[in-house]
């Protein structure tokens, strides 16, 4: 079951959390796709993972990017591995515009245009300015260990009835 810890929780809603200053930022950035998993967080940039955020029993957070990215060995910037305070978090925020450019670099050689695709999707059916209007719930799912597929919930009165699975595939 994908579950953040109430202190998980507060932390990045809370305006004094150590995650709060992500949070903000990723609400702001129509790039960027927060996506909730099991007691952790990954932050989505054009269907890959630019930052995991696991919480840790001894009262941090560890951060991390997958340096798998960086096959054009540009310089990544040297950020906390534990966030501790909303500095931490900053200084991640403030490592973005590289980590985005050292994305764009591997994905220029190596696509995932369908992650791209279902996460711009689901970003769009969540963030757009109608979004609580809409009559379907988007979520990005992996099912049976294959590539993520979207999960689409028909709602009635916000009541989730019915669920289709969409594929999206590149052609």
């Amino acid at each position: 079951m994908r579950k953040l810890s109430l202190k998980f929780i507060s932390d990045l809603v809370n305006s004094v959390g150590v995650l709060h200053p992500i949070l903000t930022r990723v609400k702001k950035d129509h790039t960027l796709m927060l996506a909730i998993r099991e007691n952790f967080i990954n932050i989505y940039y054009r269907g890959g993972n630019i930052l995991n955020i696991k919480e840790h029993n001894e009262g941090f957070y560890q951060a991390s990017f997958d340096d798998q990215y960086n096959k054009s060995g540009l310089l990544i910037p040297d950020s906390p591995t534990e966030i501790n305070h909303q500095n931490d978090s900053r200084s991640w925020i403030d490592s973005f515009p590289i980590r985005k450019n050292i994305m764009d670099e591997y994905f220029s050689t190596h696509g995932k245009a369908e992650r791209e695709f279902q996460e711009l999707i689901a970003r769009e059916n969540n963030n757009s300015t109608i979004s609580n209007e809409s009559e379907y719930l988007l979520r990005i799912s992996k099912l049976l260990n294959r590539i993520p597929d979207l999960i689409l919930w028909l709602s009635a009165g916000w009541q989730l009835s019915e669920k289709t699975v969409v594929t999206v595939k590149q052609l």
